[in-house]
């Protein structure tokens, strides 16, 4: 493993990653879901009144997921700062710890072999 990168730093780096993944899906189940209930209430010849309480209120979560990750983007850029300033690269938080990561991981395998 390089020793610019440490177990913590890599770990840091794959929990934005993963935070960032979560918001994203978050995202798109959300919108499928609104989609899913605007066809839903079509099929069924429902006014369009009836679930829009249902659809404003899933409309907010799609909208929350939306500014959650806004704020875990700012995060990631805030995290990839500190690491500038502890003298670590900025893309240390991107592919190439990502790739360190899986390294560390195929050499640890081939030593315990």
């Amino acid at each position: 493993m390089s020793e610019r990168f440490n177990a913590a730093d890599i770990a840091v780096a794959r929990r934005l990653r993963a935070l960032e993944a979560a918001s994203d899906a978050t995202i798109r189940a959300s919108a499928d879901l609104i989609s899913t209930m605007l066809d839903a209430r079509q099929a069924r010849r429902l006014p369009a009144s009836q679930g829009h309480a249902t659809l404003v209120r899933v409309g907010g979560i799609l909208s929350d997921a939306i500014a959650l990750r806004g704020n875990s983007v700012t995060a990631h850029q805030e995290v990839a700062s500190l690491g500038a300033d502890m003298g670590l690269p900025v893309i240390a938080y991107g592919d190439i710890c990502q790739a360190t990561a899986s390294l560390a991981s195929v050499t640890s395998a081939e030593q315990a072999a």
